[in-house]
C-alpha cells in the first residue's frame, strides 16, 4: 500500500539508468508501465507505452511483445477502475496469434480473479482464484507476489457469502504465510486473526461438539 514510495523508487532507478541507455531488447517498457500503474502513476505508465511504440516502431519485436503491452494496459484499466476493460486486456495478454503465451495454464486466473473482484463479481473472482490454487503446479515468483493476498481476499469473500468453513480455511492460510511478515504488515495479520477467531466461534456455536 506504499504506492508513493514505490513510484519514487522507480523514478530513482530510471534516473540512474535511463531506458534509452540500454540495448533495445533489454528495455522493460511494459513491465515498468504495469508497475507504475499499480503504484497509481497512470500518466507515467501511458508515457512508457508510447515510448515503446516510438522506439520499436516498425520492428518485429513490437509484435512479439504485444502480450506484455496488453498486460500493462490491463493494469492501467485496473488503476482507472475500468474492470471490464481490464478483463479483455488480461485475456489478450495471455494470447499470441498461434496460441497461449506460455505453458502456465492457470496463471491468467490470478489476474482474472483480481479484475472480477474489482468488477464486484465475487463468484467469478472466487472461481478463477480457486482454479489457480487447485492447479497442481505453481510459479513460485507469482505465488510470492499474489498468494497471501489471494487467500486473505478469498477469506473475506467467503465470509460475506456465509461460507464459514471456507473463509476459515483461507484466513488460516493467509496467517500462516504472513505470520513472520515485516512489522508494517502485521496489522493485516492481526485483522485476519480477529476475523478468524470470530468465525471459529460462530462455527462452534452452530455445530457444538457432540451435537
Amino acid at each position: 500500500d506504499r504506492r508513493d514510495a514505490a513510484a519514487h523508487a522507480l523514478d530513482v532507478a530510471l534516473a540512474q539508468v535511463p531506458l534509452r541507455s540500454l540495448p533495445l531488447e533489454q528495455r522493460p517498457y511494459y513491465t515498468l508501465a504495469g508497475t507504475y500503474a499499480m503504484a497509481g502513476r497512470v500518466d507515467r505508465a501511458k508515457s512508457l507505452i508510447a515510448q515503446a511504440e516510438t522506439d520499436m516502431h516498425g520492428m518485429s519485436m513490437l509484435r512479439v511483445l504485444e502480450p506484455n503491452r496488453h498486460a500493462a494496459l490491463a493494469e492501467i484499466a485496473i488503476a482507472e477502475r475500468r474492470p471490464l476493460d481490464a478483463v479483455r486486456e488480461v485475456w489478450k495478454a495471455d494470447s499470441l496469434p498461434d496460441g497461449p503465451v506460455g505453458d502456465c495454464v492457470h496463471c491468467i486466473d490470478v489476474d482474472l480473479g483480481r479484475v472480477f473482484d474489482l468488477a464486484n463479481q465475487p463468484d467469478s473472482a472466487i472461481a478463477h482464484w480457486e482454479a489457480y490454487l487447485n492447479y497442481p503446479t505453481h510459479d513460485a515468483g507469482r505465488d510470492a507476489i499474489f498468494l497471501p493476498g489471494m487467500h486473505k481476499r478469498l477469506g473475506e469473500l467467503y465470509e460475506a457469502k456465509g461460507e464459514t468453513q471456507k473463509a476459515i480455511s483461507h484466513y488460516t492460510a493467509f496467517i500462516d504465510l504472513w505470520k513472520n511478515a515485516d512489522k508494517e504488515l502485521q496489522p493485516k495479520v492481526s485483522e485476519a486473526r480477529t476475523r478468524l477467531a470470530a468465525l471459529q466461534i460462530e462455527r462452534d456455536d452452530r455445530f457444538p461438539e457432540g451435537a
